[in-house]
């Protein structure tokens, strides 16, 4: 017996599924293969919780200029087990770093819009 139909999305990165979206939260299931784009929000705060698979985050303040951003990034190597933070107006990114794909579990809070991203920095060419 089928509940729900839980909506999925190929992205350059890999691909998610939404379990969960309403006025206050989202859950999805990412599978990240490849890097998602260097981008903050301004409305929703996002917690990460490794599921499977090893990934490196990078995560620090919005400033002015792309040079600025990424001096004041943190890098943070998580597996398994772990889990990160990403708090409102803040620049992050995350990559796959071990063998296969990253499975990551991301609660984000605040006013979910998948058009509340703003792009500093995309290998696949999605900046504007």
């Amino acid at each position: 017996m089928k509940d729900k139909d839980f909506y999925s999305e190929k992205r350059p990165w890999g691909n998610y599924t939404l379990f969960a979206d309403n006025e206050q939260c989202s859950v999805k299931i990412l599978e990240v293969s490849g890097q998602l784009s260097l981008q903050s929000h301004n409305y929703r705060e996002e917690s990460w919780y490794v599921i499977s698979g090893k990934i490196e985050v990078l995560r620090g303040p919005v400033h002015e200029g792309l040079d600025v951003i990424k001096k004041n990034l943190e890098t943070f190597n998580l597996s398994a087990g772990d889990n990160i933070f990403i708090p409102v107006k803040h620049v992050h990114t995350m990559k796959s770093t071990g063998e296969g794909s990253a499975f990551v579990l991301e609660v984000s809070k605040g006013e979910y819009k998948e058009d509340d991203i703003i792009r500093y920095e995309d290998i696949y060419g999605r900046v504007k």
